[in-house]
């Protein structure tokens, strides 16, 4: 879980922006494009490691001063895994992205990426349109510093993550380009962390849109603000998404139809493919879990409940 609140959230971002600009992150950047890192992109950044590895850092800097801030609530995130585990298969298009260009928090991490012979949580993803290539997004991850320094500091001595880098970490080998539409076959190929990461940016992007969850705006504290502007940084909102509340428990049944039936029971959340007409396209739609049968019959057991609270 991260310590983050979504107020913090416009000021972790300008600290992102600023220790990208600076010298130890193009240090950094240097040496993953060296290494062929970012061979994978259009162009070999290999060849030209120090051009390269300029474009780069400012490619993710653009993205960030771009980006309309998100933060995840924790029961969201337990709500996204779980319905990731059924999601029909679809093209990704952009009306299916909350924005053209994102940067999202999660209060506990959606998805984990190997390091070394550990797992770090991704804790937050930032991305936009690839610059030339607008029919595909390219995106990175970033760690939480407190998961994240420990193996940092033991992997790399002299780099002392939790003293000198952000809340949030880049997370190198974490980027990945993610093609719309037909062109999905022709995206780069991903690494082996997103098989987990991708269905549940997809649940998570298409819940945001829909009545499952509740979306609200939390405005930058005024002393925050303040910082923000004197550093050059223009403050911004964040986008609040957690799960919506629950109705009471429901009989699906009109009340004649109902007393047919001699128990109640359960359905499980599930996904119904659902046809948009003015986009001429089918998107799932989440299902939430409801009890059937009449409301004075016994409930049968049986099936898993999965329970968010608030």
């Amino acid at each position: 879980m991260t310590d983050i609140s979504p107020s913090e959230l416009p000021e972790v971002r300008a600290e992102i922006i600023d220790w990208i600009n600076g010298p130890t992150a193009a240090q950094l950047w240097f040496k993953h494009t060296t290494l062929g890192s970012y061979d994978w992109l259009p162009f070999q950044a290999s060849t030209d490691p120090a051009t390269y590895q300029s474009i780069l850092r400012g490619t993710e800097i653009t993205r960030l001063r771009e980006a309309e801030l998100f933060y995840v609530a924790a029961e969201m995130v337990e709500l996204v895994e779980v319905a990731a585990h059924s999601i029909p298969d679809f093209q990704l298009a952009p009306q299916d992205l909350p924005a053209p260009a994102g940067f999202m928090l999660f209060e506990r991490p959606i998805a984990a990426m190997p390091a070394g012979d550990t797992e770090l949580g991704i804790s937050a993803v930032s991305w936009a349109p690839m610059p030339g290539r607008e029919h595909m997004l390219l995106a990175s991850t970033y760690l939480d510093r407190a998961e994240a320094a420990p193996f940092f500091d033991r992997a790399a001595p002299n780099r002392q993550v939790g003293n000198n880098e952000p809340k949030l970490v880049y997370a190198h080998g974490g980027e990945f380009g993610w093609a719309f539409g037909d062109n999905e076959g022709h995206a780069p190929e991903a690494t082996h962390f997103m098989a987990t990461l991708a269905p549940r940016l997809k649940a998570a992007w298409l819940l945001m849109q829909q009545p499952v969850t509740d979306l609200s705006n939390v405005s930058v504290p005024r002393p925050a603000r303040r910082r923000l502007q004197r550093a050059g940084h223009e403050p911004s909102p964040v986008r609040l998404i957690q799960l919506r509340r629950p109705p009471s428990p429901r009989d699906a049944e009109s009340s004649a139809a109902a007393q047919e039936y001699r128990h109640r029971w359960i359905v499980r959340g599930h996904w119904r493919q659902q046809w948009y007409p003015s986009r001429q396209v089918h998107r799932p739609v989440w299902i939430e879990p409801h009890v059937k049968g009449p409301s004075d019959a016994p409930l049968l057991s049986g099936d898993k409940v999965h329970v968010w609270k608030r």
